[in-house]
């Protein structure tokens, strides 16, 4: 055997016609496959390729590679959503570890096949992996292992043929010539394995197991004119089919069954026929196996120069027959795939390795980005707080602010009636000032307060001013019919000042009756406010100024721009204020116009 492959390597031709070899052929695309979907981290489509892997080899009779690729196959598949794909390769699986004679580890599988069939539903896969399953128990007895199969053949021929799966038709044949093996009913055995045989035939579905199997159940049983029959049969018929496999298995059975009978005339013919068939038809593995059977044979007979002449006719032969057996390159081929893949394996697990080192130092890096995220969004909004609350308490100081301006002249027209012994309208004054304080006091701590309650102090405030300058000027509050004061909030505070204004420094100084009107309006987002008068105006007013009282400057209006802006920060709001002089001739006094946004967020 060596020396035939020495030989057969140093074929200049050999190596000349496997480099003539496709570039693109299934087992070049496979590694192809698997390294796309191991890129794209598509796990059927690796699970597709590991099985494709485990075909082949199976095909191949590369048991343990195929039960490798198998096993790969099932890590990247998930057991609910995949529950029918699982339990067809899991049965692969256990098929092939019942071929390397690993039972338990085929019982195991064919029982978690069965829980995938009835997971997904399907029965008649459920009935295989339940008759497998009990064939491979250890303690199950030949009888029923025979039976547990003839069942499973029951089952398969009930469904219709043009849908019978003959790969379990054959392995079924075959499972029970092994059970004949056992019981050493070998013309049973013979009678199966032809039935398996044939539909392996008619099928063409590789099968590597089957031909030794045969060859054993024929050359052990005790009838070798049995033995020899059942193989004309064989030859016969594969003759007639052209099946040039089977006519060189049955010709080597022959040739070992003459031999074994003693009838030598007839063994070297069938010998010859077997070899000159291998290497007409058959593979390298067929055309070695027989040319070492024939060697065998004239060696044991000492017809040396016989087996020269058939090593000769051999070497002559080989290149024809190595570039005919699509087999023998496959296996070649196959080797350099499982390579290329053994290769994209480590390299993938190197990848893994460095995306693991690297998703750590990402996750730290992220990590300790989130913890100082963290601190300075506790900083930023620990800032924002001691800020808002500046802004609250600098939003409280202005109106405060305002409350001892308006104290002070009020206690000053208090007086005054005092002095002119007016009791009466004293006590009147007093009586509306402490209302008035009152509901100043009890909004005081507000930002807002309603459109209502800002009104009501606004009356009581103009009502203690037309007392105190005597009826001077008259005022006029006018509402929209849609309009529900109720309903409208308004900075606290924040018209009194403007209409201290217009009664101080313009109508005070017109000898005609003062006019304020106060109008309230409202647009689709906002609510409109505005006050006029009839008095003098800003300018003229500075003109009136004592010297003494230009020194003093008022912050009646600069104390509600502030205050506006602080609202407008605290509350994100957009309230906007406008004061202009009368701009038309014949015309004098001041309009202030103030526009609150109708949807103010002041909770």
């Amino acid at each position: 055997m060596c020396l035939l492959l020495l030989l057969l390597l140093r074929l200049p031709s050999f190596t000349q016609e496997t480099d003539k070899i496709s570039t693109k052929t299934k087992f070049q695309e496979l590694p192809e496959k698997l390294e796309k979907a191991l890129q794209t981290k598509d796990n059927a489509r690796i699970a597709s390729a590991y099985e494709e892997l485990g075909d082949e080899h199976a095909a191949l009779n590369n048991l343990i590679k195929a039960e490798e690729n198998y096993k790969k196959s099932i890590l990247y598949l998930n057991s609910k959503k995949d529950a029918i794909k699982l339990g067809a390769i899991t049965r692969k699986l256990a098929t092939i570890q019942e071929a390397q004679n690993k039972n338990e580890e085929a019982r195991k599988n064919f029982d978690k096949a069965l829980d995938y069939n009835y997971e997904s539903n399907s029965i008649k896969d459920a009935e295989l992996n339940q008759n497998d399953m009990m064939r491979n128990t250890s303690n199950t007895s030949i009888p029923k292992q025979k039976a547990n199969i003839e069942q499973k053949i029951v089952t398969i021929q009930n469904v219709p043929q043009a849908k019978q799966d003959t790969i379990e038709l054959a392995r079924s044949y075959e499972q029970l010539g092994d059970v004949n093996i056992q019981e050493k009913k070998y013309k049973d055995a013979i009678e199966n394995y032809a039935k398996a045989d044939e539909v392996i035939s008619q099928s063409a579905i590789p099968n590597s197991t089957l031909k030794p199997k045969i060859q054993e159940a024929l050359l052990n049983t005790s009838d070798i004119k049995f033995s020899i029959e059942q193989s004309i049969q064989m030859y016969t018929k594969a003759e007639q089919m052209q099946n040039h496999k089977n006519q060189i298995d049955a010709a080597s059975n022959l040739a070992k069954l003459y031999e074994k009978n003693n009838e030598l005339n007839l063994a070297e013919p069938w010998y010859r026929k077997s070899f000159e068939l291998s290497k007409t038809y058959g593979t390298v593995d067929y055309t070695i196996q027989t040319l070492e059977n024939l060697n065998t044979y004239y060696t044991k007979h000492q017809m040396t120069q016989k087996a020269i002449s058939s090593y000769k006719s051999f070497i002559a032969d080989m290149p024809d027959i190595v570039q005919r057996d699509s087999i023998y390159l496959d296996k070649t081929l196959l080797d350099h795939a499982d390579e290329r893949i053994k290769k994209l394996e480590e390299s993938q697990k190197l990848q893994e390795k460095i995306l693991v080192t690297k998703n750590r130092f990402n996750q730290f890096l992220i990590l300790s980005l989130v913890v100082l995220c963290f601190a300075l969004t506790l900083l930023y909004r620990a800032y924002q707080a001691i800020q808002k609350k500046n802004k609250k308490i600098a939003l409280q100081s202005l109106r405060r602010e305002m409350n001892p301006h308006f104290i002070f002249n009020s206690l000053n027209s208090v007086n005054q009636f005092i002095s002119t012994h007016n009791e009466k309208e004293a006590n009147a004054y007093l009586t509306k000032f402490s209302q008035l304080m009152r509901k100043m006091m009890e909004q005081s701590n507000h930002d807002f307060i309603l459109l209502e309650h800002e009104l009501e102090i606004l009356k009581n405030y103009l009502d203690l001013e037309q007392q105190r300058f005597n009826q001077k000027f008259e005022y006029s509050i006018h509402i929209d019919p849609d309009i529900e004061v109720s309903d409208h909030w308004i900075p606290n505070m924040i018209l009194q000042p403007h209409l201290e204004n217009s009664i101080w420094h313009g109508i005070r100084y017109i000898e005609t009756k003062g006019e304020i009107s106060i109008s309230i309006s409202k647009t689709k987002d906002y609510l409109l406010i505005q006050i006029e008068d009839n008095g003098i105006g800003v300018e003229k007013s500075k003109k009136l100024k004592t010297t003494h009282q230009k020194q003093i400057k008022g912050r009646g209006s600069s104390n509600v721009k502030e205050r506006i802006q602080i609202l407008n920060e605290l509350y994100n709001s957009d309230i906007h204020l406008e004061e202009k002089e009368k701009s038309k001739i014949n015309l004098s006094g001041m309009i202030y116009k103030l526009r609150i946004p109708l949807k103010l967020n002041i909770k």
